[in-house]
């Protein structure tokens, strides 16, 4: 027996098959074009999945529905599909979607190499003929003219098995020599030879750099005979059905048979749709595109590659695999050429992985003297100090609130997201991603506006909303906004989207995790703040965020703004670096190879510092500024 729901988002109407007493969640995430988001997925904590009932007799609202939904709303049909179990056939509408992802599509101070060595590469051969003296083989005397062109001192990577050619390959080879008087276009990869065609190519070779983000995925198209990117394309990883960190991605992985195959396919459907719209934007064809290179977490390699992440969730927090791997696109179903290859970047450990690792190499930490520190700021904080000589990491749970999740209006980097906020002669004044209505806050939004709330007293150094009588000295253009929402006190931001007591919270977890990364790391390391010549911010939410608001909430030592350096989508810039140059896919490898990992569930310091890190800096770090 099944019941049909008929679910209808953004003008499209589909219908799902359910069985009696599954939650709605459920239901709706088996159909990927609707998917909905859910990022605690599914416990009924965030009330993210807000569906609208219009047809059908729901269940009673449940305890966990009527914390975080109104009366109004039940009223007006709303419920959470999480706790909703569906019993009779349904409708609902899904709320639309902000579809546009705030990304870093262009690095402007990214030149290509000018030893530009592309991983892929196409090369034309001119061979002999064969004759009754030169009897060697065809293969061999293609691989003999190929090592010819090829840089003998030049590294591969983790391979050395370059001088291959893979059975469909071999089959084309005599046709396509005589077809073209032994002239031959090869496409040379770190895996061996993928393509060889009659005579020169006349078509361009193109590669595809992505960034597996937990929130986002970003795929960067790259024209690999000049080094240059051509188009770039991002969405919300659609994962996020499942949950918005990796823990709860990874519970849902072994909470049935086919979890993990779900998982695989919606991130390998998401890059295919991605390739897809970059080609357009870049007027070429999937055919040109011969290689992929993977950057992502660990758990999100994991999940990519279709491997079990049980035992990254527990200590002692060991991952099946960090090595890079070549494999078949075919395979992974990305997209692309049919004989297009796709490389993982390697990682360092369970919890800083290859999107790390590729960062690194985007910062150029590993090429100076001096030292350095990278943060990467997401659902866990990735923090990185070091230099050319050595290379110490860490990780910090920071859960997804910097990502917008578990925030009462907290959304991912869309379309809509409040993105930036400042005051303008007392005033709040609010950015949007891509200039649309206020939606919800982002993780740099909320930055900015909890830096505003702590510099103007209204919330104090342990993160409590002050009293009425303790209003009084605030500006009036500020106080009138403190509000009563559910029995919490909160700051309307702007029309129904606010700042709660709990989203406060929520933060101090947060940045008091990163903060006390930063300080056990450096502490570990013998040195102090002072002893940093750069602090590298990569990541979605380092990009945006402002440098001033950061310190002022106390999540990066204030004496370190003068030397912060936005690097900006570092994992998808070093994807890009490697993917033109041999050398530098060799330099991921050195660098997951040398660096250290200190796993701060164990340590002490890192227990105490977190304590002291709840607070807030007294009066902000700095004060905040008004928007440009």
């Amino acid at each position: 027996m099944s019941v049909n729901i008929i679910v209808r988002r953004e003008g499209r109407q589909r219908v799902v098959l359910g069985t009696p007493g599954e939650s709605l969640l459920k239901v709706i995430n088996r159909d990927p074009s609707i998917a909905l988001t859910a990022p605690c997925g599914g416990n009924g904590r965030c009330g993210k999945c807000r569906v609208r009932v219009v047809a059908g007799a729901p269940e009673k609202a449940t305890d966990e529905e009527l914390r975080i939904l109104s009366d109004s709303d039940i009223a007006a049909g709303l419920r959470l599909a999480c706790r909703l179990p569906v019993v009779v056939d349904m409708e609902v509408i899904i709320a639309d979607n902000p579809a546009t992802v705030q990304i870093q599509s262009e690095f402007p101070d990214l030149a290509p190499p000018t030893d530009l060595e592309p991983v892929i590469a196409a090369r034309f051969l001119q061979l002999e003929a064969p004759t009754t003296e030169y009897q060697q083989s065809d293969e061999d005397r293609i691989m003999s003219a190929l090592t010819k062109l090829r840089d003998p001192g030049s590294p591969t990577g983790q391979s050395d098995d370059t001088q291959s050619m893979s059975m469909a390959v071999i089959r084309k080879v005599p046709s396509a020599l005589r077809e073209a008087d032994f002239g031959v276009t090869v496409v040379d990869t770190p895996s061996g030879l993928c393509e060889i065609l009659p005579g020169r190519m006349q078509e361009s070779v193109f590669g595809a750099a992505v960034d597996i983000g937990t929130t986002t995925l970003v795929l960067y198209l790259i024209d690999l005979g000049s080094g240059k990117v051509r188009a770039a394309a991002s969405m919300l990883n659609p994962q996020g059905a499942f949950g918005a960190d990796v823990i709860t991605r990874i519970d849902y992985a072994g909470s049935s048979e086919d979890g993990l195959t779900i998982l695989q396919d919606r991130v390998t459907a998401g890059i295919s749709q991605l390739l897809r719209s970059a080609c357009i934007k870049a007027k070429v064809t999937e055919k040109q595109v011969y290689g992929f290179l993977l950057v992502g977490n660990t758990t999100m390699m994991h999940l990519f590659l279709r491997v079990p992440p049980r035992n990254i969730a527990a200590a002692p927090f060991i991952p099946a695999f960090l090595r890079g791997r070549r494999l078949p696109a075919a395979e992974l179903h990305v997209g692309g050429n049919d004989h297009a290859v796709a490389i993982t970047g390697p990682g360092i450990s369970g919890y800083v992985g290859a999107d790390i690792v590729a960062a690194i190499l985007a910062s150029g930490m590993t090429e100076r003297s001096e030292l350095c520190c990278l943060i990467d700021i997401g659902t866990n904080g990735e923090i990185v100090l070091g230099n050319r000589d050595s290379l110490v990491c860490c990780s910090t749970a920071a859960g997804p609130a910097f990502e917008g999740a578990q925030l009462r209006c907290g959304i991912g980097g869309v379309g809509g997201a409040i993105s930036s906020a400042g005051l303008n002669n007392g005033e709040i004044e609010l950015n949007t991603i891509a200039d649309m209505p206020p939606a919800g806050i982002c993780g740099s939004g909320i930055t900015d506006i909890l830096a505003i709330l702590v510099t103007s007293g209204i919330v104090d150094e342990t993160g409590r909303f002050v009293d009425r009588d303790e209003l009084e000295r605030i500006p009036d253009s500020l106080r009138k906004r403190v509000v009563d929402v559910d029995g919490q006190p909160a700051f309307s931001v702007c029309e129904d989207i606010v700042v709660t007591q709990k989203d406060v919270r929520e933060i101090q977890l947060a940045k008091a995790a990163i903060a006390a990364g930063i300080r056990t790391l450096i502490a570990h390391e013998g040195i102090g703040a002072d002893d940093l010549a750069t602090l590298y911010l990569a990541g979605g939410f380092g990009s945006f965020i402002r440098k001033e608001s950061a310190a002022a909430i106390g999540l990066i030592p204030a004496e370190l703004v003068a030397k912060v350096e936005v690097i900006g989508n570092g994992a998808g810039k070093g994807a890009v670096i490697a993917l033109t140059s041999r050398k530098y896919l060799a330099g991921l490898d050195r660098i997951a190879g040398d660096a250290r990992y200190i796993e701060l569930s164990s340590s002490p310091m890192f227990q105490q510092t977190y304590i002291e890190e709840m607070m807030f800096p007294a009066g902000g770090a700095v004060s905040s500024r008004s928007t440009e």
